[in-house]
């Protein structure tokens, strides 16, 4: 099984399992994706980052969890030897917390586009037409009149 963030083989008792809002709320993650892959990504998020929102769209609705190594685990201020119960676990059974697939877009964006700045230097170029960047407004705004109200954001419809 490769890393899901660097795709290197993860020997099969040292591996450690994040929610994708673990995986990809952390300016670091980006950071190393935009230094590592960019160039092969370049067509979806375009040149100056004019679709991220669209890309981090994308990833926030993997709902399954992310296999790390240990050495992409350093990027992580997470409970180890919790993230590295529920490798052994997901080894064992297939399964993962029911809270995995629960993904807030608002906050992965915002750490996409630190982690654009950290690698860039630089802000994305956000482009406007970018279907995603209205939604992430809606959905940040709805998230947050949803938390005033102590609901979960993405049961808006309900009373």
């Amino acid at each position: 099984m490769g890393c899901d963030v660097c795709s290197k083989e993860i020997p099969r008792d040292t591996g450690y399992m994040l929610s994708t809002t673990q995986a990809i709320t952390n300016p670091r993650y980006w950071e190393f994706f935009f230094r590592h892959y960019y160039p092969q990504q370049v067509e979806y998020l375009g040149r100056n980052g004019e679709r991220l929102a669209s890309y981090v769209l994308g990833r926030a609705a993997d709902n399954t969890g992310w296999a790390l190594c240990e050495s992409c685990m350093q990027m992580y201020s997470i409970n180890k030897s919790k993230a590295h119960q529920y490798f052994e676990t997901w080894q064992q059974t297939g399964r993962l917390p029911s809270d995995f697939g629960t993904v807030d877009f608002a906050p992965s964006f915002d750490a996409a586009k630190k982690g654009w700045k950290l690698a860039f230097g630089t802000e994305p170029m956000l482009d406007a037409k970018d279907s995603a960047v209205p939604f992430a407004a809606s959905v940040h705004a709805v998230q947050r009149t949803m938390e005033m109200k102590g609901k979960k954001w993405w049961k808006f419809w309900k009373r």
